[in-house]
Protein backbone atom coordinates (compact mmCIF):
# COMPACT_ATOMS: atom_id res chain seq x y z
CA UNK A 1 0.00 0.00 0.00
CA UNK A 2 1.28 3.64 -0.91
CA UNK A 3 0.99 5.84 1.40
CA UNK A 4 0.16 9.24 -0.97
CA UNK A 5 -2.59 11.65 -1.32
CA UNK A 6 -5.66 11.06 -3.34
CA UNK A 7 -7.63 14.12 -5.26
CA UNK A 8 -11.00 13.41 -4.03
CA UNK A 9 -14.18 15.20 -5.29
CA UNK A 10 -16.69 13.75 -2.87
CA UNK A 11 -19.23 16.45 -4.06
CA UNK A 12 -19.55 15.00 -7.86
CA UNK A 13 -17.98 15.56 -11.05
CA UNK A 14 -18.86 19.79 -11.10
CA UNK A 15 -17.07 21.58 -8.58
CA UNK A 16 -17.56 25.24 -8.26
CA UNK A 17 -14.67 27.93 -7.72
CA UNK A 18 -15.38 31.56 -7.03
CA UNK A 19 -11.83 33.28 -7.14
CA UNK A 20 -8.80 32.82 -8.84
CA UNK A 21 -7.35 31.61 -5.61
CA UNK A 22 -9.84 28.83 -5.41
CA UNK A 23 -9.32 28.08 -8.98
CA UNK A 24 -5.09 27.84 -7.97
CA UNK A 25 -5.90 25.62 -4.51
CA UNK A 26 -8.32 23.14 -6.97
CA UNK A 27 -5.34 22.98 -9.23
CA UNK A 28 -2.98 22.60 -6.36
CA UNK A 29 -4.61 19.24 -5.20
CA UNK A 30 -5.75 18.26 -8.65
CA UNK A 31 -2.31 17.82 -9.49
CA UNK A 32 -0.68 16.95 -6.66
CA UNK A 33 -2.16 13.90 -6.05
CA UNK A 34 -3.15 11.12 -8.34
CA UNK A 35 -6.29 10.95 -10.03
CA UNK A 36 -9.15 8.27 -9.82
CA UNK A 37 -11.57 7.68 -12.50
CA UNK A 38 -13.95 4.96 -13.17
CA UNK A 39 -13.58 4.06 -17.32
CA UNK A 40 -16.00 1.62 -18.88
CA UNK A 41 -14.88 -0.33 -22.10
CA UNK A 42 -16.88 -2.58 -25.03
CA UNK A 43 -15.52 -4.62 -27.63
CA UNK A 44 -17.84 -6.09 -30.40
CA UNK A 45 -16.24 -8.90 -32.19
CA UNK A 46 -18.69 -11.07 -34.73
CA UNK A 47 -17.17 -14.35 -36.55
CA UNK A 48 -19.32 -15.70 -39.43
CA UNK A 49 -19.54 -19.32 -39.61
CA UNK A 50 -20.76 -21.26 -42.84
CA UNK A 51 -24.34 -21.29 -41.25
CA UNK A 52 -24.50 -18.57 -38.29
CA UNK A 53 -23.04 -15.36 -37.55
CA UNK A 54 -21.99 -14.86 -33.69
CA UNK A 55 -21.23 -11.67 -32.33
CA UNK A 56 -19.82 -10.80 -28.80
CA UNK A 57 -19.70 -7.97 -26.96
CA UNK A 58 -17.52 -7.73 -24.28
CA UNK A 59 -18.01 -5.18 -21.45
CA UNK A 60 -15.75 -3.89 -18.66
CA UNK A 61 -15.71 -1.20 -16.04
CA UNK A 62 -12.84 -1.31 -13.97
CA UNK A 63 -10.80 2.15 -12.07
CA UNK A 64 -8.22 4.12 -13.36
CA UNK A 65 -5.29 5.78 -11.49
CA UNK A 66 -4.02 8.88 -13.38
CA UNK A 67 -0.90 10.37 -12.94
CA UNK A 68 -1.31 13.50 -12.76
CA UNK A 69 2.34 15.01 -12.83
CA UNK A 70 2.90 12.16 -15.77
CA UNK A 71 4.31 15.51 -18.82
CA UNK A 72 1.29 14.30 -21.27
CA UNK A 73 -1.42 14.30 -18.28
CA UNK A 74 0.11 17.77 -16.91
CA UNK A 75 0.31 19.64 -19.91
CA UNK A 76 -3.38 19.15 -20.52
CA UNK A 77 -4.32 19.84 -17.02
CA UNK A 78 -2.14 23.03 -17.65
CA UNK A 79 -4.15 24.11 -20.68
CA UNK A 80 -7.31 23.80 -19.34
CA UNK A 81 -6.19 25.68 -15.68
CA UNK A 82 -4.61 28.42 -18.31
CA UNK A 83 -7.74 29.01 -20.30
CA UNK A 84 -10.04 29.52 -16.60
CA UNK A 85 -7.45 31.50 -15.13
CA UNK A 86 -7.96 34.24 -18.41
CA UNK A 87 -11.41 34.22 -18.11
CA UNK A 88 -12.04 34.03 -14.72
CA UNK A 89 -9.09 37.22 -14.60
CA UNK A 90 -11.34 38.94 -17.44
CA UNK A 91 -14.50 39.02 -15.28
CA UNK A 92 -16.06 35.96 -17.00
CA UNK A 93 -17.85 33.03 -15.78
CA UNK A 94 -16.35 30.06 -16.98
CA UNK A 95 -17.05 25.95 -17.46
CA UNK A 96 -14.01 24.32 -17.56
CA UNK A 97 -14.33 20.45 -18.73
CA UNK A 98 -11.19 18.30 -18.84
CA UNK A 99 -11.60 15.52 -20.66
CA UNK A 100 -8.88 12.66 -20.88
CA UNK A 101 -11.00 10.32 -23.17
CA UNK A 102 -8.84 10.35 -25.90
CA UNK A 103 -5.82 9.45 -23.80
CA UNK A 104 -7.27 6.65 -21.73
CA UNK A 105 -8.68 5.21 -25.38
CA UNK A 106 -4.96 5.65 -26.31
CA UNK A 107 -3.69 3.77 -23.35
CA UNK A 108 -6.40 1.27 -23.63
CA UNK A 109 -5.63 0.79 -27.20
CA UNK A 110 -2.13 0.62 -26.73
CA UNK A 111 -2.10 -1.72 -23.78
CA UNK A 112 -4.69 -4.07 -23.82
Amino acid sequence: CVDMPVFANRLGRKIRVESVEALQSLRERLVGAPLWMQADACRTSTNHYVVVRVTKHLKASFMLMVNTRHPVIRTQLDQGFELAYEKMLEGKKVDMKISLKELVEQFYHAML
